[in-house]
Parts: C-alpha cells; structure tokens; sequence
C-alpha cells in the first residue's frame, strides 16, 4: 500500500478476504460501494456448465463449448417469442464435435421443434452479443441436419435471426456451413430491423 496500491476493485460477494501482510504496520482500509451496485446484486452460478448468469442485467457469461451448448439451449427452450437476454464470451469457445442437432451445432435461438413444413423453428435474438475479442472456432453447420432441404426454407448462421440486435468484438474461426435452400451467413442468414455488426473478423472459414 505504501508504493500506491489504492483504489482496489473487489467482487461484492459472500466474503472478501483481503490478504497480506497488513498487521505489520498502520494501515487504514476506507471501503466503499459504487452505489450502482447498491442492494441486491444476483449472479446464478452455473460454473460447472461453463457458463453464468447475471439476473439484473439478464446478461449470459460463457466461458467453455459446454456453456455455450447450455446457453443455446436453455434461449431456444425460454418462454416467449424472442430472445432480449445478452451474451458474453469471457473466453475463445472451440465448437469442434459440437452437436446439438445431427452432425451440426444448430443456431442459437432454434427451439428444437419443427412447423408443419418440418422446418426447424428459430426464435429472433434481439439482444447484444459481445465476443469481447473472443474466438467462436470449428462450428460446424449442415442444412440437412436442420431440414433445410431444396424447398424447406431457412437460415443458418451463429445465429438463425436477428432482429434490432447487436453482435460485436468476434473472431468466426474455421466455421463450415453448408444448406441447399435458405440464407447462410457467418453470423446470422437472416437480419431485419437495425442491427449494428461491429468489429467482426472471419478467418479460415468457409460457406
């Protein structure tokens, strides 16, 4: 403290321990909140499915391709018509074998259920995406596997829809996509309403 360590962040949590050798001197801690976090801060922590949840921002942490499945997952399975919730990577998420529909890692926002047209159904993500200079590396995507043969329209990509959303700070790494009737993209095959797409890079990756 003497050499000018002040101005600590700590998480508010159950217990902060501070650690050191603080009982060799005089030294006075002023602790104090940002009242921006004032009151009741709520994180459910779901580190051993490699992701978290921080319920006041209704904002997902990822942090491994096993996160990224249950986040996928637990959007597409939510009650409504949409998705508002935000996602952020804290880490590169390799999807290599990654399958949750046939061979493909299918788009988030699909519910898994199909329409009469046995096309599979997609909820529009609305939120912000942010990859915070991560990788989304080897997502491996087939139009069959999602029903999407001549005549069943629909869109692959990262996402199947976006809709007034924001995706930005992303490295697409060795993605394949592939469907023989329906749009295809990268980050989203379809894109309606304003949608800000800001500091994408693709690389060796190929549709």
């Amino acid at each position: 403290f003497a050499e000018g360590l002040n101005n600590v962040p700590v998480q508010r949590n159950w217990r902060t321990n501070i650690l050191g050798k603080i009982l060799t001197g005089d030294i006075q801690f002023n602790i104090t909140i940002d009242p921006v976090y004032d009151g009741d801060i709520n994180v459910e922590d779901n580190w051993s499915d490699g992701y978290s949840y921080e319920e006041t921002t209704d904002t997902y942490h990822v942090y491994t391709a096993e996160g990224m499945i249950a986040v996928a997952t637990l959007l597409g399975k939510a009650n409504g018509e949409s998705i508002e919730s935000d996602i952020v990577l804290e880490s590169d998420i390799d999807l290599k074998g990654a399958k949750t529909m046939g061979n493909s890692f299918a788009p988030i926002g699909s519910t898994g259920e199909r329409d009469d047209r046995n096309r599979l159904i997609c909820k529009p993500f609305k939120g912000t995406f942010d990859g915070q200079g991560h990788a989304i590396k080897n997502l491996y995507q087939s139009g069959w596997d999602m029903g999407y043969e001549w005549g069943q329209y629909g869109s692959l990509g990262l996402f199947a829809e976006l809709e007034g959303a924001t995706v930005k700070n992303l490295v697409i790494e060795g993605v394949e996509a592939q469907v023989e009737g329906g749009d295809i993209s990268f980050v989203a095959g379809s894109a309606t309403g304003v949608c800000v797409f800001e500091n994408i890079t693709i690389k060796d990756s190929k549709i």
